[in-house]
């Protein structure tokens, strides 16, 4: 794994990389715990022991996923855990913006008097839905 890091190092050259890591379940099958528990220890853990190098690793576990996985081995040292499991009403507004200019630019405007509106959590898959419903009620 030092090697594979050396790498990523190498990929970032003189910027920065980050490694986001998502869907460690498809369907029936997924990464085992061992492998996670690998993982964790021998690459994971050596990108976040050096905080201002060139890669960072995001790792992204549904709820249901955290509880399978063993996740003591993070320690809040090196790892900051966010559940993001709905996001702040008062944030929707600003990410629902960020996503309007990702996804249509052209409609912000339309969409500036909803998002003055109080709105409520939103979880990061009905933050896209809403967006997507609001530029489709939107010419």
């Amino acid at each position: 794994m030092a090697a594979f890091h050396q790498a990523l190092k190498m990929t970032a050259g003189t910027g920065n990389l980050v490694v986001a890591l998502d869907r460690f379940r498809e369907g029936d099958k997924g990464l085992p715990n061992a492998h996670f528990c690998s993982l964790q220890k021998y690459l994971w853990e050596s990108i976040a022991r050096e905080p201002e190098g060139p890669v960072k690793v995001v790792i992204i576990l549904p709820s249901k996923e955290k509880d399978r996985y063993e996740t003591e081995g993070f320690s809040e040292d090196l790892w900051k855990i966010m559940n993001l499991d709905k996001f702040p009403a008062a944030e929707v507004p600003a990410l629902i913006r960020e996503m309007v200019l990702l996804k249509y630019p052209g409609k912000l405007r339309s969409f500036e008097p909803v998002l003055a509106q109080p709105m409520n959590p939103l979880s990061p898959q009905e933050l896209v839905v809403t967006c997507d419903a609001l530029a489709a009620a939107f010419p």
